[in-house]
């Protein structure tokens, strides 16, 4: 009997004073009694014992402005509290197991990391921080702090971090030093004026462009596949100690010269907008994707080493001739705008699966060397004065009756916001015509009743418009507004 009555008293005391925690945001507790954790309703406590078990709660978007009563989850390991109205958080109160904290989207402007030596992935993004200090979190593995006006970041000792985000912040300066395994940098949208990338030969991804960036380190990163670095003030670039690149991509950079001879992997170069006036990819017989639109290449440009060149979006550049021969994957190329270009040799044997070739706008280029000129006239849009000729002898031989073709039509309105006009000399006949987008997809045909074309129903944007004669074929760019 004595024994019966030890037990009861003891389950008394252990669950006859049933034990609450306080928790004084009325929308924190509605976000836990919609979770099943509170279920006593709305009183500004719940049973602490609900709470013993839970690992991970995700409180976003629940208009919380105080965290008070997270202490009763002890056994917690993920907080996702992004998306909310904080101003401050007491992360002394967070239990010593936790290893994800997603704040994210709230208004602090200070924390307190000390409290949390053992977190893995930390999310601060998009709140009103001007400095954090992590040099104490050597287990942070993810760290996201994007968009707001942080200016000072200390990662001393944060020897495992993994990926680091600061998008848009007022950041100058990053000393990444003793982040010996950082795989994923993304910095772009900032203020970064100098990059040091020497004690990080783990780094794998690289995304800083938008930076008032005037000096990148990259003296020992064979792991690097992945660099954006557009619109920046480099005047140089080194990647001789990366050969494992595979995709290089910047726009609206100052540098001339761009030695590519040891990145041997790279399948993607995108350029445009830029300076450079040269182009060597002897070394890359990877290149896939070639985007150099805009800049100041001349001589004669070559791609015989680059037997998996799929894209080349070149126009807008200075140079004399361009062979495509040992190209047999070629489905876009893009050389117009090209005042130099004189020659161009597409016999490649699968001229066929080209999806769109243009040359327009090349007033010097006579010829372009194609596997059947017949078959090519459907998706290749060249100058009326430009002949396609199944040889590089007959470029000697052009027509000169097809040249003259270009002063017989014209077109009016261009650009043209309804209806085109075609005008044409009364000894020779328009056949049938047919409008083409940039991607080579045919838009419109006629076959008859050529003179007025509504156009009305075209999105804006740039066409070319073929014109079949009976003295031969006319491409002309149409712009649409």
């Amino acid at each position: 009997m004595k024994q019966i009555i030890l037990i009861f008293c003891f389950l008394f005391l252990k669950y006859g004073f049933a034990q609450y925690t306080q928790i004084p945001d009325t929308n924190f507790e509605q976000a836990l009694i919609d979770l099943g954790i509170d279920n006593d309703g709305l009183n500004g406590q719940f049973l602490t014992a609900n709470a013993i078990g839970i690992t991970t709660l995700n409180v976003d978007e629940k208009n919380i402005s105080d965290l008070t009563g997270i202490e009763a989850f002890i056994d917690l390991e993920q907080l996702f509290a992004a998306s909310n109205n904080l101003e401050s958080i007491d992360l002394s109160l967070v239990p010593i197991d936790l290893f994800t904290l997603d704040l994210f989207n709230n208004n602090l402007s200070e924390i307190d990391l000390s409290y949390v030596p053992q977190i893995v992935n930390l999310y601060l993004g998009s709140n009103n921080f001007t400095s954090i200090d992590a040099s104490n979190l050597s287990n942070l593995f993810i760290f996201h702090l994007s968009n707001q006006n942080i200016t000072n970041l200390n990662l001393t000792n944060c020897t495992n971090l993994f990926s680091l985000g600061c998008v848009e912040t007022s950041l100058q300066y990053i000393d990444l030093t003793t982040c010996s395994n950082l795989a994923y940098l993304t910095a772009h949208s900032s203020q970064l004026t100098s990059l040091d990338l020497s004690g990080n030969q783990e780094i794998e991804e690289i995304h800083c462009y938008n930076n008032p960036l005037t000096s990148i380190n990259l003296p020992n990163n064979p792991n690097l596949e992945y660099l954006g670095i557009g619109d920046t003030l480099l005047t140089s670039l080194d990647l001789t100690n990366c050969p494992g690149l595979i995709d290089l991509r910047y726009a609206n950079m100052l540098f001339t010269q761009l030695d590519l001879s040891n990145n041997g992997n790279l399948e993607v170069l995108l350029g445009p907008n830029s300076q450079l006036t040269s182009l060597d990819t002897s070394q890359n017989p990877s290149l896939r994707n070639i985007w150099l639109a805009n800049n100041n290449i001349g001589g004669s440009l070559n791609f015989n080493n680059n037997p998996l060149l799929v894209d080349a979006i070149l126009d807008r550049n200075v140079f004399e001739e361009a062979d495509f021969s040992q190209n047999p994957l070629l489905e876009h190329v893009a050389i117009d705008d090209n005042p130099n270009l004189q020659f161009v040799n597409m016999q490649n044997g699968f001229n066929e699966d080209l999806i769109v070739f243009v040359a327009i706008d090349c007033p010097a280029l006579s010829c372009v060397v194609v596997d059947d000129p017949l078959a090519a006239n459907d998706n290749m849009y060249v100058d009326p004065h430009t002949t396609l000729v199944g040889n590089i002898e007959d470029c000697d031989n052009l027509s000169i009756g097809e040249n003259e073709l270009q002063n017989l039509f014209s077109i009016y309105p261009n650009p043209v916001k309804d209806v085109l006009t075609i005008k044409s000399d009364s000894s020779h006949e328009i056949t049938f015509l047919t409008i083409f987008n940039l991607l080579g997809e045919m838009i419109l045909s006629k076959t008859e009743n050529f003179n007025q074309i509504d156009l009305s129903s075209l999105r804006s944007g740039v066409y070319f418009l073929k014109v079949n004669t009976d003295a031969g074929i006319i491409t002309m760019k149409l712009v649409k507004n």
